[in-house]
């Protein structure tokens, strides 16, 4: 299979001779050109350089036996870079090196890899964890790459996202804020004297690197700390990201190598503030095409036929025929503004990354860049593995090699990507399947039952067969009579409604992909909820002024035997940790029951227990601006300690720095009798759980080293045992 397809195929049926013949043709100037001239005596490859013979020679190596003729053949653009991210979870090392042969498969040339606390530096021993690599394991991977043609761009970021340095307290003096560990102070000398120690180590290794990226994307805690702020009072905060920056650029320059940095921070400043040597990365994973009728430039909207943007009109090129505009006017507008750049995309989305392939061909970019985050943030879950974005890595090499093509031909990418891996054209199904989706180790949400095909993707689909099962599972009738249940108003503890300002700052709920909260009342995990049109917002966290708690009275239901509510966090990217109560007061006194926040309660892109329901909440963190952090509503249960006290009034309080939108409160009383055939559901429904888990822990165990693999199956399949749990006592 031609993946990805020339630029120029001239094929007729004839016996291909044996031979193969190498000839320098150095007018094929063009990136990666080469020509195969293929008779029957022999086959001949002419190129000008060492990449264009060894893309010719894989190409003839996948032509249909039987063929002769010509091909003339290069890449529309120059460096296609997919990224490794080895945060998080330890990679299984031969995976690892497998992956390069694979990009030379889809013809691509370059790789970003961020190490993180996977590089074993030698200034500190405090960084790198157990899993980390040996300086002879990345020496191999090198050799690896080198030997299928692809370049090794680091990734080391320069004082932002640094939360699995600043963590430790070795590492304290430098943070700029010390409940939020992701970001070092910029004017601290010890914080560049830490990006110079790992810069130098890498670089050390990487002694033939041409490029280096220096991260600096969404420092959110620019001018926290007093001396950053007093800075930002005197210079503003573009002059704060900017010394540091350009600092961090002058280091890298001194070392011979071109450094790379996210363009994200011009998305709000317009002042361009960094002069010399580098390259700017303007990501954008929300188009999905290079024209369409918006485009999403960071927070903002852009329309054809909108309001004029006077920042990014004159780059939107509009098109009255088709009523669409460029889906990546900030690429223009960074060049326009004197620098070098180029687009990435984000690999869990084939067509985003076919959008900026597109993009920059037209353009004449010199690069196109797909990302791969193992997960947001170093103490944040990890989003999916490497394998299961096959889509989007795939697409890269296609589209960035001929984008012409791969826009003719968009329907058939999935089918022509099953038989490229060596499958039937009707496993398209899986590949379609795992395309354009969020986490793929906690459970998902599905709007339509997904598909269990054969294939090496079988088991992801059995695995989202089960999550949209359980997604199901008692989600469209209550389990009790209504006489069991008290479906609390929240009253006058709303405080945010679809538009409303806590203090000074702007809460707002915003339609997301699923259906936005249906007022009314709502099917949960069996139990029927009442949503009205608003939530109660509280806690505490820096630049909230939400109240601290919230109490609500109880009206029937005083001897209830379960509590539940329906929430979410915000505003805290902890992991499984206690961060409030639920105080029940009773008449004879109160008694409190740890609100536990799990990992993947703040996770609104897997969403658990709670129907097709979705919302997005913008809440103030340390930005000028208010971002759009979604947030997705959670059910969380618990068992009422003494329902033979009369219970009187139920308080949620934070007792750690976390914000909670509470949308619902349901009490229910026992279920006398239980239901038979919920139970007997239940018990196959565990069975079943703890059979996938096993097949789970086999599968990945070809990806990630022994250390991840009891984390990430506790990821996929914990919240769903504690649900299963809990709804055994809930009919017992």
């Amino acid at each position: 299979m031609l993946f990805p397809y020339p630029q120029s195929v001239e094929l007729k049926t004839g016996i291909r001779g044996g031979t193969v013949r190498r000839e320098s043709a150095p007018g094929l100037v063009r990136p990666d050109e080469y020509e195969i001239v293929m008779k029957e005596d022999e086959s001949l490859i002419r190129s000008a350089s060492a990449s264009g013979f060894f893309y010719a020679e894989k190409t003839l190596k996948n032509l249909p036996a039987g063929q002769i003729g010509r091909i003339h053949d290069w890449a529309d653009v120059p460096l296609r870079i997919q990224m490794i991210d080895l945060k998080r979870i330890d990679w299984n090392f031969d995976y690892l090196l497998s992956l390069f042969p694979l990009f030379a498969e889809f013809k691509i040339n370059a790789c970003l890899i961020e190490y993180e606390d996977k590089f074993p530096y030698r200034f500190t021993d405090r960084i790198a964890v157990p899993a980390a690599f040996t300086r002879e394991q990345l020496l191999e991977l090198k050799r690896v790459a080198k030997e299928n043609h692809v370049e090794l761009i680091p990734l080391v970021q320069c004082f932002s996202h640094w939360e699995y340095i600043l963590k430790h307290d070795a590492f304290a003096g430098i943070r700029e804020d010390q409940v939020n560990v992701s970001q070092g102070c910029p004017l601290n000398p010890g914080t560049f004297e830490v990006f110079r120690s790992m810069l130098g180590e890498i670089l050390e290794l990487h002694d033939d690197c041409r490029f280096v990226h220096i991260g600096g994307d969404e420092a959110r805690l620019l001018g926290h700390c007093p001396e950053c702020a007093e800075k930002v009072r005197r210079e503003g905060v573009e002059k704060l990201y900017g010394d540091y920056l350009e600092r961090a650029i002058d280091e890298v320059n001194a070392h011979g190598r071109t450094p790379l940095f996210w363009a994200d921070f011009f998305w709000h400043h317009e002042a361009p503030l960094i002069r010399g040597n580098c390259i700017a990365v303007d990501w954008e994973y929300a188009p999905r095409a290079f024209r369409s009728d918006k485009t999403y430039i960071g927070i903002d909207t852009l329309e054809y036929g909108g309001a004029r943007n006077p920042r990014y009109a004159p780059y939107l090129k509009p098109s009255d025929a088709d009523r669409t505009i460029f889906a990546f006017p900030h690429l223009l507008w960074l060049r326009d503004h004197g620098y070098r750049a180029f687009g990435a995309g984000y690999v869990n989305s084939s067509e985003n990354i076919l959008a900026h392939a597109v993009a920059a061909a037209e353009e004449k970019c010199p690069a196109v860049l797909a990302t791969y985050w193992a997960s947001f943030a170093s103490l944040t879950p990890p989003t999916a593995l490497y394998p299961w974005r096959i889509c989007g890595i795939a697409r890269l090499g296609a589209a960035a090699w001929n984008s012409r093509y791969e826009q003719e031909n968009q329907k058939t990418f999935h089918r022509r990507l099953a038989e490229k891996m060596g499958e039937p054209a009707e496993m398209e199904v899986m590949y379609r399947q795992m395309d354009n989706q969020g986490t793929m180790i906690a459970p998902m949400r599905y709007r339509t039952a997904p598909v269990a095909a054969g294939g090496r993707y079988a088991f992801l689909g059995r695995k989202a067969q089960f999550d949209y099962q359980m997604q199901k599972l008692f989600g469209d009738r209550p389990l009790l009579p209504e006489s069991a249940y008290e479906m609390l108003p929240l009253g006058s503890a709303k405080n945010s409604t679809l538009n409303f300002e806590i203090g000074n700052e702007e809460c707002k709920f915003t339609i997301g992909r699923l259906n936005f909260m249906p007022q009314g009342r709502f099917i949960c995990s069996g139990s029927p909820f009442l949503l009205e049109d608003g939530v109660a917002v509280y806690g505490s966290f820096p630049g909230q002024t939400t109240p601290a708690g919230i109490v609500l009275e109880v009206k029937e239901k005083k001897h209830p035997d379960f509590i539940s509510v329906i929430q979410s966090l915000v505003g805290s990217a902890a992991e499984n940790r206690t961060l409030g109560v639920c105080i029940l007061h009773y008449r004879d006194g109160s008694e409190s029951v740890p609100l536990v926040m799990h990992r993947n309660l703040g996770n609104w892109w897997a969403i658990e227990n709670e129907g097709e329901l979705q919302i997005a909440f913008s809440n103030i963190e340390y930005l000028d601006e208010p971002p759009r952090t979604r947030l997705g509503l959670h059910c969380w249960n618990c068992v009422n300690p003494h329902p033979e006290r009369e219970l009187l009034r139920i308080e949620f309080k934070m007792t750690d720095s976390a914000v909670v939108a509470l949308a619902a409160v349901t009490l229910q009383e026992n279920a006398a009798g239980s239901i038979p055939e919920a139970v007997a559901e239940l018990a196959a429904k565990s069975e079943e759980l703890e059979q996938l888990a096993g097949e789970f822990r086999n599968e990945i165990a070809q990806y990630v080293g022994p250390g991840s693999i009891g984390e990430l199956e506790t990821m996929a399949f914990s919240s769903q045992r504690t649900y299963l749990e809990s709804m055994k006592r809930f009919l017992s």
